[in-house]
């Protein structure tokens, strides 16, 4: 993964037990590690940290999810797995 990743962009870890699946950018711990949410499995009360090495990263950012997060606002976890759905099924298309 090559890149500056950003707070509500589209990643899909690609090593790991949870290779390929789907997850939306929480925050940026570090340089090296990101923390991840997918709605279900991950929620937003404990992301999962991830290597950025590890990620392939789409040039999606959900601009709703960005805006809350960086405003301090409150992300419901149905939010977050609601718009991972549907840019899930606009990928496979």
């Amino acid at each position: 993964m090559s890149g500056k990743l950003k707070i509500g962009q589209l990643v899909q870890s690609v090593s790991g037990r949870d290779a390929g699946k789907y997850y939306l950018v929480w925050d940026v711990a570090d340089t090296s590690r990101a923390l991840l949410v997918d709605g279900l499995g991950r929620k937003a009360d404990r992301p999962k940290k991830k290597n950025v090495k590890h990620l392939k990263a789409y040039p999606v950012i959900i601009d709703e999810i960005e805006k809350e997060l960086l405003a301090g606002q409150r992300v419901s976890d149905l939010e977050v797995h609601k718009a991972l759905e549907i840019l899930i099924k606009n990928r496979t298309r």
